[in-house]
């Protein structure tokens, strides 16, 4: 009994040991400014609170431009933190036309 205790593999616990293969994560995701324009139009279409066919997006030198109109204050708010979110955007400029927020009426 003692001789198949030893031949048993011994199992990491539970978050202890075994995560997996450590990656070079500085090669992954978007490299140019058209890779991260269609990584922040995913990031709205993958949005459930954005309506992402409201939005424009254009990026030059990692600088995320933002357009279209949106809905209220929060659709506005949640499209930039959204932008801002995506790897690699170094900035957000916000030209997002909002009729009903005080501060960036049409």
């Amino acid at each position: 009994m003692e001789r198949e205790r030893e031949c048993q593999p011994v199992l990491p616990e539970a978050g202890v040991g075994g995560e997996g293969l450590h990656r070079d994560e500085t090669v992954l995701g978007p490299q140019t400014d058209q890779d991260l324009e269609e990584a922040v139009r995913q990031a709205f279409f993958l949005d459930p609170d954005l309506d992402a066919r409201r939005f424009t997006v254009r990026v030059v030198r990692g600088v995320a431009y933002l357009g279209g109109t949106a809905r209220d204050e929060a659709e506005h708010q949640r499209a930039l933190a959204v932008a801002r979110g995506v790897q690699k955007i170094q900035r957000v400029v916000d030209e997002i036309a909002c009729p009903a927020c005080a501060e960036h009426p049409a």
